[in-house]
């Protein structure tokens, strides 16, 4: 079993823009990514920008590929605002 949890500060105004792509790429990994067991996104109460994502996958394999390799993947984590981690 492999898993990661991940904490983003999103920039000022881009929690919206973040939102928006996260239920698309969201859907696209139940969809389209088999081994996908988990994949939830939380809005901290207490920081109202700060986003914390989890995901789980039977084997890390499972998370390099196909999920970090896939079109739809690099193309949010590149459109999403510049000043988050990736």
């Amino acid at each position: 079993m492999c898993g990661s949890t991940l904490t983003w500060d999103t920039p000022s105004g881009g929690l919206a823009q973040f939102l928006a792509r996260w239920k698309e790429l969201a859907d696209y990994c139940y969809r389209s990514e088999p081994h996908t067991l988990t994949y939830e996104l939380s809005v901290s109460e207490s920081e109202a920008d700060t986003i914390i994502i989890y995901e789980r996958y039977p084997a890390k394999a499972d998370l390099n590929t196909p999920h970090q390799k896939s079109a739809l993947f690099l193309e949010v984590l590149f459109t999403i605002p510049t000043d988050l981690p990736g």
